[in-house]
């Protein structure tokens, strides 16, 4: 988790700007569908984000080069560039 804080430096969500201490780990393949706890699997979310993408027709990928795509229920995609500075 510590190198997810320190590579993600907050919300990993297209335009949230909530620092470290306002996010938590969101596994990006979930454990239930048998997604590891791994640096790769996870990205920071904040809150809110972590509701909103759990909800139906969300999805968050992130490709070898650490951007995150959310594609949202209309099919609408946002990147978000790593890493950025941290900010605990």
């Amino acid at each position: 988790m510590d190198a997810n804080r320190l590579r993600d430096g907050g919300c990993r969500f297209h335009g949230c700007c909530r620092k470290v201490a306002w996010t938590k780990a969101h596994h990006l393949k979930h454990w239930e569908d048998g997604g590891q706890t791994t640096e790769s699997n996870l990205s920071l979310l904040c809150s809110r984000h972590h509701h909103l993408i759990h909800a139906k027709g969300w999805t968050v990928l992130m490709d070898a080069a650490g951007v995150i795509t959310v594609t949202t229920p209309l099919r609408r995609s946002h990147d978000k560039q790593t890493p950025r500075p941290s900010n605990p």
